[in-house]
């Protein structure tokens, strides 16, 4: 989704927005930026806990919770 190479290409087209004084393209851009790193923000933790249910789907709960007889 983003990764390292998001950031050149924002800066890129920041530089070249400013220089023709194209501030539509520049809102746009760094719009489409912030939303993008929203919705990977929001979207991560959710597949983790469904990774998480399907892990302990599969081998039960976790044995960290568990407490043990002594």
């Amino acid at each position: 989704m983003l990764g390292a190479g998001t950031i050149p290409i924002l800066i890129i087209v920041d530089y070249f927005a400013i220089v023709n004084g194209n501030y539509i393209l520049l809102l746009l851009a760094n719009a489409s930026y912030i939303v993008g790193w929203q919705i990977f923000l929001v979207c991560l933790p959710l597949k983790q806990r469904q990774m998480k249910r399907e892990w302990n789907r599969e081998h039960g709960t976790s044995q960290l919770c568990t407490p043990t007889a002594s």
